[in-house]
């Protein structure tokens, strides 16, 4: 199994473009962004999340995504209000955000080898506008 340096992975969501494009995903399709993120890292890096993994990868993040749900709707309507009230709502989303990822991290078989990583998930989702809204950061 190759490592995953989930610090490098979440990188691209720095770049404002791409955080756009895939909090829009999230929004439109219900994307999750871990897996988004984590697809787009692995074309970057040539690496190709074994097509076995997607359905388990898929099913721990619906889990997590419905008790995410509450959290992050609560902390959508608090952003007009009080930024403090909204920046520890938004620390404690991220929070479990990176629990998510420690709970991917053993799901993934990957391979070193060119593989289409973003076309994969967003067939998984029924979203093709998936691999055009991150392909330019690839």
């Amino acid at each position: 199994m190759l490592p995953i340096d989930w610090r490098k992975v979440e990188r691209n969501y720095a770049q404002v473009q791409c955080k756009q494009a895939l909090l829009g995903l999230q929004d439109e399709h219900e994307v999750d962004v871990n897996l988004a993120l984590l697809a787009l890292y692995c074309d970057q890096q040539r690496l190709t999340i074994n097509p076995n993994c997607w359905p388990k990868l898929l099913a721990t993040s619906a889990l997590w995504q419905q008790q995410l749900a509450p959290l992050r709707a609560i902390r959508r309507r608090a952003k007009s209000g009080n930024p403090g009230y909204y920046q520890r709502l938004l620390a404690i989303e991220l929070m479990l955000e990176r629990q998510l990822q420690q709970q991917l991290t053993p799901l993934l078989q990957l391979s070193k080898s060119a593989g289409d990583n973003l076309g994969c998930l967003g067939q998984h989702y029924g979203v093709t506008s998936l691999v055009p809204a991150l392909h330019p950061f690839v």
